[in-house]
């Protein structure tokens, strides 16, 4: 069954918890639910909950087994945005004579005031190098606001205090300007983009996290350098892999809509992976009782490192249950990526540095229609940026 959480969670697991003593949960997709909902429903009635939802906190949460997720901690792309300034934007700024010999680069972090937004925003502020020094060294030349929870029933004027974030940004006139949000964002985008004095000589560069890629695709035609001046993370996601094609072609066909807000949604593939892993787990039980401790560990024992790799998938069913019945150890692939949960439940994925996809609309006009690789990522495993920036150079 599926429930909508648009009207609260808590009716929700109430009734999945402890009406119906379900073992085993996928979702909710955000953070700030699947932390209440661990907290007060599954974890206390020892049901396992498999969720893409990717705030940090998730790491260290101690979940006795029974939090596991498919796509990787924003941990991991929150350290890739603090070290994008200094290892590529400042250089680049420099060589292109923007920032002059001796002149100190000036950054401003704008973020979501929720679970999501706060755990990026302090990576930020203890990782992040500009001018080579710290962040807090930098004195004036680095802020960082909060632009508001828009979930927070207590935020009743949401509007104005974006118009005071884009107010505040444009006061400073940064060099960089880092963004952590979702939809919201398109409101400070746009105000900063068109805010923009036309006597200062620079226009900002933008890094944004992963859900700030929706917006991309909503803002259409901006200044004509906007689309060589934003970069963002993402989880790297092959989604040329026969699985991912298949998944998103069959979401092209019946919400067309949707692929075009959001053409490479990483949470559709994890929650593909999710509906998957937890229907093989479940059938790999066979006759041991259906509980979440059970559940968890049938879902670790997807992963049989160094045995044949089998991809998820319709056309897989039939042989992943052949080899669940005869014993056959396989390591499931998910069309998200790995899916070796480690200890705490966690995937390792790469971080994809993504720049803007854009379509002419006219004479000399482009829009912003969506994003595209561009070349950079960041390897996880080796701790250090592989390849270069070569789809979307520019000042």
């Amino acid at each position: 069954m599926s429930c909508d959480s648009t009207k609260g969670i808590d009716p929700i697991f109430d009734h999945l918890i402890s009406e119906l003593n379900l073992p085993a949960i996928i979702g909710p997709v955000y953070s700030q639910d699947t932390l209440r909902a661990l907290t007060k429903y599954t974890l206390p009635a020892k049901a396992v909950m498999l969720s893409t939802a990717t705030a940090a906190v998730f790491t260290a949460m101690p979940s006795g087994g029974l939090f596991l997720r498919t796509l990787a901690s924003d941990a991991l792309q929150g350290k890739v945005l603090a070290l994008l300034p200094g290892q590529y934007v400042e250089p680049e700024l420099r060589s292109a004579g923007v920032l002059a010999p001796g002149e100190q680069m000036k950054l401003f972090v704008a973020y979501r005031d929720d679970m999501y937004g706060q755990a990026i925003a302090h990576t930020l502020r203890t990782e992040l190098r500009l001018n080579g020094k710290t962040a807090a060294a930098n004195g004036d030349r680095f802020q960082i606001a909060d632009f508001g929870d828009p979930g927070d029933p207590a935020n009743t004027s949401p509007d104005a205090k974006y118009a005071s974030t884009a107010a505040k940004i444009l006061a400073m006139r940064p060099h960089v300007i880092a963004i952590v949000g979702s939809l919201e964002t398109e409101k400070i985008i746009r105000a900063v983009e068109e805010g923009w004095p036309a006597t200062i000589s620079y226009r900002p560069r933008w890094i944004g996290s992963e859900a700030v890629a929706v917006v991309v695709a909503r803002l259409g035609t901006l200044e004509a350098s906007f689309p060589r001046r934003f970069l963002l993370t993402t989880v790297r996601i092959n989604f040329e892999s026969p699985v991912a094609r298949s998944l998103l072609s069959s979401i092209a066909e019946e919400h067309p809509d949707v692929v075009k807000r959001d053409p490479r949604s990483v949470n559709a593939l994890g929650l593909y992976d999710s509906v998957y892993a937890m229907a093989y787990a479940i059938a790999s039980l066979r006759d041991e009782p259906l509980t979440g401790p059970n559940i968890a560990a049938a879902l670790r024992r997807l992963n049989q490192r160094g045995a044949p790799v089998v991809n998820v998938g319709g056309t897989a069913i039939l042989s992943i249950y052949e080899r669940l019945k005869s014993g056959r150890p396989f390591d499931l692939q998910g069309a998200s990526g790995s899916l070796d949960w480690d200890q705490n439940g966690d995937v390792v994925q790469d971080i994809d540095i993504l720049c803007v996809k854009t379509a002419t609309t006219g004479p000399r006009a482009l829009a912003s229609i969506g994003t595209k690789p561009s070349g950079l990522y960041y390897d996880v495993r080796r701790n250090r940026f592989v390849a270069k920036i070569a789809d979307c150079t520019g000042p």
